[in-house]
């Protein structure tokens, strides 16, 4: 008797957990594979402009973005390049600053509500107006202000010269979504124990240890998050790119993402574009996928919660 009633709960059991598991496959299934099995599909044809169809080449598409990806100035070389720049930026530059500030909106240090405020600020205004205003300082504005200050009437702006518009549209990328970060991170701040940072202060920690051996580990779930999407976006982020240029960017300053957009939605793409971009997502799908996992799995053994 005892024993089927232990099948009986083991039995619902399972059925419970794979009522539970079904929901995610299903998603799974319907969101990913139903939208994407025509790209998918299209990363092995190739359009004939002739008869008006797609016909089935196997794998030469792949071998094109390959040879584009490892040529010699290859725009998608150049393109993967910059999307690893920006990564990098973010993770090694943006990401501490964002830490340390959020920190001291986390300590209500002096002005912390009105830092918190000019820094969100930028993140709920139009990204046009923003971009629009953004390239005159950085165009005209600094110009002018060389002109001023070094008396060379020849000066020029940030965008006027080609090696400076990739580092100002960074630092323009940079800066955008800083204050949406910061308030993630001063959030997450806010939720640590009062207890934990009263008996940290009380072991006599000063500003500095309380934040890498108390803040950060108690943060560090959501920090782990943020760098494992962040090697999502190394394929997918434009840098806003097309916000600033539209189709018109030079080839030197392209991303992977913006590139993937202009060759789909640009106003001279056309059908015969469209197996190459597939075949260049599912490849750098195939590269992200075991990417992420595996800096996931080093996060996690880094984390000093476990």
């Amino acid at each position: 008797m005892i024993k089927n009633s232990k099948k009986k709960t083991a039995k619902s059991a399972l059925i419970f957990y794979s009522c539970w598991l079904a929901i995610p496959c299903l998603q799974f299934l319907i969101f990913w594979v139903g939208v994407n099995l025509n790209s998918i599909l299209l990363a092995f044809k190739d359009y004939n402009k002739f008869t008006g169809e797609y016909t089935w080449v196997a794998f030469k598409n792949f071998s094109v973005v390959w040879q584009n990806l490892v040529s010699a100035g290859g725009i998608l070389g150049i393109a993967l390049k910059n999307s690893v720049i920006v990564y990098l930026v973010a993770t090694l530059i943006e990401t501490p600053l964002t830490i340390f500030f959020a920190y001291y909106i986390f300590k209500k240090m002096p002005l912390s509500k009105i830092f918190r405020i000019l820094l969100f600020i930028p993140s709920i205004i139009s990204a046009v107006v923003l971009v629009t205003i953004f390239m005159k300082l950085a165009d005209s504005g600094v110009a002018e202000l060389l002109r001023k200050l070094t008396g060379d009437e020849n000066a020029v702006g940030l965008f006027t010269k080609p090696n400076t518009v990739f580092p100002t549209v960074l630092f323009y990328h940079v800066w955008i979504s800083f204050g949406s970060i910061l308030l993630v991170y001063s959030s997450t701040m806010s939720g640590i124990s009062n207890e934990v940072i009263e008996a940290a202060q009380i072991d006599g920690a000063n500003s500095m240890q309380e934040l890498f051996f108390v803040v950060i580990p108690q943060i560090f779930p959501t920090l782990s998050t943020y760098l494992v999407i962040g090697i999502v976006a190394i394929f997918i982020d434009q840098a806003n790119l097309y916000t600033f240029f539209r189709d018109g960017a030079a080839p030197e300053n392209y991303t992977i993402g913006y590139y993937l957009f202009i060759k789909v939605m640009g106003s001279e793409s056309s059908v015969a574009d469209y197996p190459e971009a597939a075949a260049m997502g599912l490849l750098f799908t195939a590269v992200a996928i075991p990417v992420t996992f595996g800096v996931k799995a080093l996060l996690e053994k880094l984390d000093p919660n476990n």
